[in-house]
């Protein structure tokens, strides 16, 4: 698992936490404070919405968009 650290919204508290392979993970319940963590609209998770690295499925889909760009680009130039 990849770890990030998440800062929290409410207090400002961080910790190190694994983030999960398999789903994006909308709520967090902070450690230091106890509130829930809920993710900004537009991001599809808490890690994308608050922590030092973006999720699995975020940095992935990042990459299929700029490999689609280039296709574009290749197919106008020819």
């Amino acid at each position: 698992m990849t770890k990030a650290k998440l800062t929290c919204p409410h207090c400002g508290g961080t910790e190190e936490v694994e983030m999960p392979k398999t789903y994006c993970q909308i709520f967090y319940k902070c450690t230091t404070c106890s509130k829930l963590i809920e993710t900004i609209d537009g991001f599809c998770c808490v890690f994308c919405s608050y922590a030092d690295v973006r999720c699995l499925y975020s940095a992935r889909h990042e990459e299929q968009i700029k490999t689609l760009r280039m296709d574009i680009v290749n197919l106008t130039k020819a």
